[in-house]
């Protein structure tokens, strides 16, 4: 449902983050000329199901955005995923294109019932802040 451009694995050549909604994410490394390789590198990050009884269960994020930004300051960008259902997520660049593990920026909420439903996420976007 998105995606997002920037050199993850530092070699200079953009690389392509591709937000799947209902399967799991992809990072496509750039090779220089034109072309992406699928890469095994693994989006972190599980979506949790909240049940109506406050139960969680692991899912398949329905990812509707995805952000590529240095979240920490190190010179890495970092991932953020804003998913439909589910937890939305911040993966910090470990290097080499590589995600470290996905920390909960906010909780899901579906299928609470409306009163208590959180709203889902369909896009991101990010700056600086003081």
């Amino acid at each position: 449902m998105d995606i997002a451009a920037g050199d993850i694995d530092g070699d200079g050549i953009l690389d392509l983050v591709i937000a799947n909604q209902g399967s799991p994410n992809q990072v496509l490394i750039g090779t220089g000329s034109g072309e992406f390789v699928l890469s095994d590198t693994v989006v972190p990050g599980t979506c949790a199901y909240v049940d109506q009884d406050g139960s969680r269960s692991p899912q398949v994020c329905a990812t509707k955005a995805i952000a590529l930004a240095d979240m920490d300051g190190d010179g890495a960008l970092d991932l953020v995923t804003a998913n439909y259902w589910g937890d939305n997520f911040l993966s910090l660049n470990v290097g080499a294109g590589e995600f470290g593990p996905a920390a909960v920026l906010s909780q899901g909420a579906a299928p609470l019932p409306p009163a208590q439903l959180l709203r889902p996420l369909y896009a991101l976007n990010h700056g600086l802040v003081n």
